[in-house]
């Protein structure tokens, strides 16, 4: 048995003075004519038009204003309802032109202002309407921004106006009045012109509008430059600045200059400090700076050479010798030589007798001419009484013969990800999201020559480009452009001179090595290497070879606990030169390729979770990809690919397999191993840049396949398509169409022994139906997908079903017990791996939600942040665009609009990048932050567009009820008590027949508060009471509080003053319990006040 889905969750229990607010919603009740939910009814032209009443009075305004203001009207008329913010744009032009009309006097500055108003309004509603459908991911979040600037531009301009209809003209001075107009104008002229920047100019009235505008500017420009440059001739004649005498320096040695300091320094703090307690010791110590290529060992001994503590002990006794130049050891002493002042041939003993000069430092950069002459020279220079070596030298072992100091510096390593991005930053001051930075960053390795060179392209470039460019020509792309290129300038020619490295050239079999290493980004242990290798007696002394020369490193998987071994890996951009340039033979790939299809074979589908390949996800992906395109083993290698299962999301996992596998099922023609990969690729690959048609098109091609081949044991993959079918068809809004597919998936699975898909269809409508507010059957649901959990114990199935709990239990906003269930959640999570999952993450974002509507915003930002970084390593960007949602919810409740509305706009850039119909939600939230900010008329704007756009959404319930109490808001602050009224009343009963507990309280305070305008206390009073008790039944203490503050504020204005004294001290206790100190201080002054008359 199922459900009964026509059932309503019970009412919301009777409260004190019920029947009397009954009473009152009866008689403030609008006719049923009034309550249909329409643009024209829920925004009427009363709202936003002058409170001051047109007269009959000749015409000021010339013909040509009258025409556009009747072909605003035209406009508004005809698009209104469908083009965006059309109808708040023409709307409040025209509310500005009916005040202008209505005056007595005639003011030509204002006149102009208008005309120009009528203008900007008209040039931009006559363009909108081809916006509607343009193109691009940007186009609905940069037209909010721009419609908030422009309503907030034309709300500064209906002040101004109605200020002067108000005033005596004369109580501002005329150069007041003019400047005042004047910003209005340039503020209005900026608007034209961000509209134009950003959407183009779309018809022939913006090129008449621009044109002369431009012209003016143009003059304005000459004029400024011509008086700066005269006043620039006036003080060039007036002045004769005498210029101090050159000096002249004699060194005794032909001493260069150092190398400027890398101004950009980021993350090397602790190498930095040990560099220098050696060179700056009592008794200085040689040192060696170790590492790769581009790892910034210069940039580090650079740093240590202009350190204040190393000009103490050497002055500029400092010699900098790089030594890419030299082919052998006889140049290198020819170089030192010369930089010494030794021209002629030059001896070793010659160089040493000079080079006894007190305490320098010399600091040398490894090169590829034979070591043993360079370590014997190297040993003579640091057997000279008074000289400190520096040196700095690719790979990771150090020259013998010498006397390093101790403790050894570590050989360098990429930069950690906080260094990273300082240093991108730095460099490119870019203005890109985070989440395409770090992106960005992570498959450079962190590699500091590498985030220099890509900082600097990102001055010109977006990292999503440069991410594009790098997918592309990898390592290629990462250069100054500079002719000729050298290892400071090419990241291509920095990883070429690593590779020519004698040892490598001398160790055919370590190149191998590399390239077998170079395939996988998760690298490799000692042990899986001997079993991949071809000639297995070689692979040691190889890996021997490669740490020589700093060419791979270890790294311990701490994912795999007690187990964890040494992992040796390649850095990514030198991983990707050796792919392109110098890719794996054929048959090394074979042997590498069966080596995962035995690890795959020999771990049933069923526990492949628990393998050895959920550690080594990238590297599965990058070996399965590869052997797809090719004809060994393509059967097996899709199965394996296909067994992965929900391994696909997590991080590590390419997106690109499923699609992969489907398209080598389909080059096969086995049908239904297309059947597979296509419900694979619905459920785990992401299609970054298509709407959600696009999966449930494959999801339909799935099932077709399946009911053409008629195989019993397709049953499962039947239902599960099913399952995901109505999950798309819930993400998408159409939610009758969900619930109706959910039942035919539920059926199908319940009479199959696949108890993991049949949970996950229990759960999915479990959550559907709790987002339709039918609270009975969603709990149903949830306790018979934990029933069969328990008794089959399927225990990796329990953060699931416990997160589907307390997801119901937050829909009937009962706290507790979704808190119970979200700590089961963690528990259930035995490991770091697993908590890298989807459920994992939701259970984090409930949980911020529950801390939201508790007031704990600092729990609920690390809660909403923890979340969204699971969100990432997953790359579920649909999920992130809710992330910044919520995270604008937040800062509306941290009252800092500013920061809310970024959230905002970011997250609808990635709705409509999505092609999800949430935007409306975010609009909403938008409306909020504005009424935060005291923006009524953007307010309004954004939230009539919200209605605009949840007209055809299933769920546009919700929307529609909290866009309408916002207006209701707004209403009532322009003074339209009749408008919020019917906003208010719509609005709760929607919410109360949704049976949406906390959003009814809501509406019977704004009820209250709509009373209270009115001068109705005792009605007041009794919305107030029963909010309260509403409100306390779900124990949201500091909605609670805020409803006794509103509700002793109404009572002091009603005449009732120990009645607000109860109220004020209910409010102030329940705000000392939370910890707000200023809700607090704003009680305390109500009550002193109270003390103070009741002893007058």
């Amino acid at each position: 048995m199922h459900p009964d889905f026509s059932r309503r969750a019970p009412r919301d229990p009777a409260v004190r003075d019920v029947h009397k607010v009954q009473d009152i919603l009866e008689r403030v009740q609008p006719a049923p004519s009034s309550t249909k939910l329409r643009i024209s009814n829920i925004y009427p032209n009363a709202l936003l038009r002058s409170q001051i009443p047109p007269k009959m009075t000749e015409h000021r305004s010339a013909s040509g204003s009258k025409d556009i203001l009747n072909a605003l009207k035209a406009l508004g008329t005809l698009a209104g309802t469908k083009v965006p913010y059309l109808s708040s744009i023409v709307n409040e032009a025209i509310s500005i032109y009916e005040v202008v009309q209505a005056r007595d006097e005639n003011d030509r500055d204002i006149e102009r202002l208008t005309s120009q108003v009528l203008d900007v309004a008209k040039a931009i509603a006559e363009a909108l309407p081809g916006l509607v459908d343009a193109p691009g991911p940007e186009g609905t979040a940069e037209l909010v921004d721009f419609a908030a600037r422009l309503m907030g531009t034309l709300d500064n301009i209906s002040r101004h106006v109605q200020r002067r209809s108000e005033r005596n003209r004369n109580q501002l001075t005329s150069n007041a009045v003019e400047n005042a107009t004047r910003e209005l104008e340039e503020e209005l002229n900026t608007c034209l012109d961000l509209f134009i920047l950003k959407f183009g100019m779309h018809n022939l009235r913006f090129s008449e509008l621009s044109a002369s505008r431009h012209a003016q500017w143009n003059e304005d420009v000459q004029r400024a430059l011509d008086e700066t440059l005269a006043e620039q001739d006036e003080m060039l004649t007036a002045v004769n600045l005498p210029l101090p005498p050159a000096t002249v320096v004699h060194n005794k040695f032909a001493f260069n200059a150092l190398p400027s300091k890398p101004q950009v320094f980021f993350g090397r703090e602790d190498s930095l400090a040990l560099v220098l307690s050696h060179i700056c010791a009592a008794t200085p110590m040689h040192t060696v700076i170790l590492g790769s290529g581009g790892i910034g060992k210069t940039s580090l001994a650079l740093c240590a050479l202009h350190d204040p503590k190393a000009y103490i002990v050497y002055g500029e006794n400092k010699v900098f010798l790089s030594c890419e130049p030299f082919a052998d050891a006889d140049a290198l002493l020819a170089g030192i030589g010369s930089r010494y002042g030794i021209q002629d041939s030059v001896h070793s003993d010659e160089v040493i007798s000079i080079v006894t000069y007190p305490r320098q430092l010399r600091n040398t950069l490894g090169a590829s001419f034979r070591r043993e002459e360079v370590e014997s020279l190297l040993s003579d220079l640091a057997a000279i009484p008074g000289l400190t070596l520096l040196v700095t030298l690719r790979g990771s072992e150090r020259p013998s013969n010498i006397r390093w100091a101790r403790p050894f510096i570590p050989p360098l390593s990429g930069l950690s990800p906080h260094a990273a991005k300082a240093t991108f930053m730095a460099i490119s001051d870019s203005q890109c999201s985070d989440e395409d930075i770090d992106e960005l960053l992570a498959v450079l390795d962190n590699i500091p020559l590498a985030v220099t060179l890509v900082g600097n392209l990102a001055q010109y470039s977006l990292c999503s480009e440069l991410l594009a460019k790098w997918n592309e020509d990898k390592t290629t792309m990462v250069t100054r452009g500079l002719a000729p290129a050298d290892r400071l300038s090419s990241l291509d020619m920095s990883i070429r001179l690593s590779l020519s490295s004698e040892r490598i050239t001398r160790a055919p079999n370590a190149f191998t090595i590399l390239q077998i290493l170079s395939l996988l980004p998760d690298g490799l242990s000692v042990d899986h290497l001997l079993q991949v290798s071809r000639e297995p007696t070689h692979v040691r002394l190889s890996i021997s070879t490669l740490r020589q020369v700093a060419l791979v490193y270890e790294h311990t998987d701490e994912r795999r606990g007690a187990t964890a071994s040494s992992i040796l890996r390649v850095l990514t951009p030198i991983r990707e030169y050796i792919a392109e340039h110098h890719p794996i033979t054929t048959a090394d790939f074979t042997c590498l390729h069966d080596y995962y299809l035995s690890i795959a074979h020999n771990s049933p589908s069923e526990n492949i979770l628990q393998s050895d390949l959920r550690f080594q996800l990238a590297n599965v992906s990058v070996v399965f990809l590869k052997a797809l395109t090719g004809e060994h083993e393509v059967r097996r290698s899709v199965r394996v690919i296909l067994d992965l299962g929900e391994m696909l999301t997590v991080p590590g996992a390419s997106r690109d397999l499923t699609p992969a596998a489907l398209d080598a099922a389909r080059r096969i023609a086995d049908e239904q191993l297309e059947a597979d990969c296509l419900l694979a690729v619905s459920e785990y690959a992401w299609f970054p840049d298509q709407d959600f048609s696009v999966k449930r098109r494959y999801v339909e091609s799935a099932l077709s396949l399946y009911r053409k081949l008629s195989i019993p044991e397709d049953a499962v993959q039947v239902g599960k398509s099913l399952g995901l079918l109505s999950q798309l068809l819930c993400r998408c809004g159409q939610i009758d169409d969900a619930v109706s597919t959910g039942l035919q998936a539920i059926d199908i699975l319940s009479k199959t022994s696949n108890h993991h898909e049949h949970v996950s269809a229990l759960c999915q409508m479990s959550r559907s139906s709790g987002m339709m507010q039918q609270i009975q059957p969603a709990m149903e649901l949830a306790n018979l997908a934990l029933e069969i959990v328990t008794h089959h114990r399927l225990d990796a199935l329990l953060p699931m079903v416990h997160y589907c709990h307390a997801y119901i239990h937050l829909r009937r906003y009962d706290l507790k017990s979704s808190q119970r269930h979200l700590m089961k959640v963690s528990e259930a999570h035995p490991s770091h791996w697993d908590k890298v999952t989807r459920e994992s993450a939701l259970a984090a974002n409930t949980r911020g939600r529950i801390a939201l509507l508790l007031s704990r915003v600092d729990e609920a930002e690390e809660a909403f942040n923890h979340a969204n970084r699971t969100w990432r390593k997953l790359g579920r960007r649909d999920f992130m665009a809710d992330h910044h949602a919520w995270q604008g919810l937040l800062y509306i409740h941290k009252k800092d609009s500013e920061v809310a509305i970024k959230h905002l706009m970011t997250s609808m850039r990635l709705y409509r990048k999505l092609r999800y119909n949430c935007i409306a939600r975010s609009l909403v939230l938008l409306g909020e932050a504005e009424i935060q900010r005291s923006n009524f008329r953007v307010a309004t704007s954004h939230l009539v567009e919200a209605l605009r756009l949840a007209k055809n959404d299933e769920i546009r319930f919700c929307v529609e009820a909290s866009a309408l109490a916002l207006l209701g808001d707004a209403a009532l602050h322009f003074g339209h008590q009749p408008d919020a009224r019917t906003r208010y009343v719509t609005s709760f009963l929607i919410h109360r027949r949704d049976n949406d507990l906390l959003e009814a309280a809501y509406g019977m305070r704004r009820l209250g508060e709509y009373m209270r305008a009115c001068g109705d206390f005792e009605d007041a009073r009794s919305c107030y009471t029963v909010a309260l008790g509403m409100l306390q039944q779900m124990g949201i203490s500091f909605s609670v509080a805020e409803c006794h503050f509103k509700y002793g504020q109404c009572a002091l204005e009603g005449g009732a003053p120990e009645e607000a004294r109860h109220h004020f001290a209910r409010a102030r206790l329940i705000y000392e319990e939370i910890g707000d100190g200023a809700l607090i201080a704003k009680c305390q002054r109500y009550l002193d006040v109270l003390d103070i008359a009741g002893r007058s």
